[in-house]
């Protein structure tokens, strides 16, 4: 029993001794990576700095490298890792004499944070401003185009007399690039037509977009014309129409052929032909049986009186039934 306490006794000095020597040279190794640490954070080559401060405090567990990589990237300005570093620094160590300095400069991080965030995204807003600005004068840019497009076939058609489809190129030209003086020249276009209507809504249309423009009052005028014009031709259509209709009434109600005389005739002038014919042929009888026709026994002269009375009274009796 005493041999294996003795044994064991002997081991553990034996493991001292070889530990002792390790850990003195841990902070040998800790102390020369640190000292190369501060001459390249001196030198502000901080990313060599780091290096050397993350290696002497794997060998030696002293939160002052905390600190120190803290600063390093600080100054290098990853604020992330600052604020990471700054914060493992005051978990392993909230007592210590830097603590308020270090929450202090965690603040002063977390703001530069902010703000950067705040510059950032101002940026990529007035990116964005900057190209829908691009964008809009691009899409502008080709509603000129089209609309020149238009105006241009306006005034072939023009020349050509198509006045109605040069209305309708200006009419379009004006839809593409929103400018009224487009719908003037539709207006004018339709007036050549004419195409009344289509003229006066042309007109109306740039008096929606300029209602108080130099030349409204004169297209306001331009508008009533055109109204009374419109409404002339209205009238003047169910004028037309009206005698059309009386046209076919009478026709209807007369059924002759064509070529006869489709006037009416007055009762009175009926009746007249009537008494005439009447007066005819008693005068043709009273001829006819008044000597000497009766008794004389010649064919003479006034033998033909009585036929021809009753001829001429026959006549007039059907002209005047018929």
């Amino acid at each position: 029993m005493r041999a294996l306490v003795g044994a064991l006794l002997v081991a553990i000095v034996l493991a001292a001794s070889f530990a002792s020597p390790a850990r003195a040279d841990d902070k040998a190794q800790a102390a020369a990576h640190y000292k190369q640490g501060k001459a390249f954070f001196d030198a502000k080559q901080y990313d060599q700095a780091i290096a050397e401060y993350q290696q002497a405090y794997t060998l030696d567990h002293v939160t002052a490298h905390l600190f120190n990589i803290g600063r390093a990237f600080h100054l290098k300005g990853d604020l992330k890792s600052a604020i990471e570093f700054y914060q493992k620094f005051l978990a392993a160590d909230p007592a210590s004499s830097r603590a308020d300095e270090v929450r202090g400069h965690i603040a002063s991080a977390t703001q530069q944070l902010a703000d950067e965030d705040a510059r950032r995204r101002a940026s990529e807003e007035a990116v964005r401003i900057a190209a829908e600005q691009q964008k809009a004068r691009e899409a502008q840019e080709q509603k000129k185009v089209a609309a020149i497009a238009h105006v241009k076939q306006a005034e072939a058609y023009a020349q050509a007399g198509a006045w109605a489809k040069a209305g309708e190129e200006h009419r379009a030209a004006a839809t593409v690039d929103r400018d009224p003086q487009h719908l003037l020249d539709a207006g004018d276009a339709f007036r050549k037509q004419p195409d009344l209507a289509r003229a006066r809504d042309a007109f109306l249309a740039y008096l929606e977009q300029v209602p108080l423009g130099d030349n409204s009052d004169q297209i306001r005028a331009k508008v009533a014309e055109l109204t009374r014009a419109i409404e002339k031709a209205d009238e003047d259509e169910r004028q037309r129409k009206l005698r059309e209709s009386l046209a076919l009434a009478r026709t209807a109600s007369d059924p002759r052929p064509p070529g006869v005389d489709l006037k009416p005739r007055h009762k009175s002038s009926h009746r007249g032909w009537i008494v005439v014919g009447g007066a005819l042929l008693l005068t043709g009888l009273v001829a006819d049986l008044v000597p000497p026709n009766t008794s004389n026994g010649r064919l003479d002269a006034s033998d033909f009186a009585p036929p021809v009375l009753y001829g001429l009274g026959a006549a007039a009796v059907l002209g005047g039934v018929f």
